[in-house]
């Protein structure tokens, strides 16, 4: 919508996030129609507090004229999809079961191009950048969606030690996902090269980590 009422906003980023926004529910459908065949679909996580976290509001934060664009695009398209291409691989490398190889492809394909989406933005955006805002942000993204234990519930078993235990059972299983150490590593090197690609647009990334 910002892309849309902005002035002097390109206009091909927002016929790509109406087609991101397509592609994201079909992966929710794929995991789903999984989890059924599996034994059924948990709404949600059995500890009240880890379920909290995945209210998060960042459709109604990305409206608001007074937080920047760009830096939106740079923490929550470019970085975040990065990271998630990163446990998708993971987690491709790990699964055994053909049916859900497949959908793990399908969802990479489309990962993988959201991502590219992200960086290209950025690098077509450069001389308008604000660095710092963006660093900002990208380091809140880490925050609320590694440090939370929302992406990789592992990284806080204190709040979610029950759905990284079932994660490791799947891991074990070839059943879609990988273990917390092969997540660690996949995230650590993913994140080293995204520090690599804020430097090449003069965005300090240095303090970004993930927690642990």
């Amino acid at each position: 919508m910002r892309f849309c009422l902005e002035r002097q906003r390109e206009s091909d980023p927002k016929y790509f996030l109406s087609l991101r926004g397509s592609e994201e529910a079909w992966h929710l459908d794929a995991c789903h129609e999984m989890a059924e065949r599996l034994g059924g679909f948990i709404a949600e996580p059995a500890n009240r507090d880890y379920a909290g976290r995945f209210n998060q509001t960042l459709h109604r934060e990305v409206l608001d004229a007074d937080l920047s664009l760009d830096a939106y695009i740079g923490a929550y398209v470019a970085l975040r999809e990065q990271l998630e291409v990163a446990l998708l691989e993971a987690a491709r490398a790990a699964t055994s079961e053909p049916v859900m190889a497949q959908a793990l492809d399908f969802i990479l394909r489309d990962k993988r191009r959201h991502a590219q989406f992200g960086w290209l933005y950025l690098a077509e955006r450069r001389a308008q950048l604000d660095g710092a805002a963006v660093a900002a942000r990208a380091s809140q993204m880490l925050e609320r969606f590694y440090a939370s234990g929302l992406m990789v519930p592992g990284l806080n078993p204190a709040i979610a030690g029950d759905v990284a235990e079932a994660i490791e059972t799947a891991a074990a299983a070839g059943l879609g996902t990988a273990f917390l150490k092969d997540q660690r590593k996949a995230l650590q090197r993913t994140l080293e090269d995204a520090r690599g690609r804020f430097a090449a647009l003069s965005i300090d990334g240095a303090g970004l980590a993930l927690p642990g």
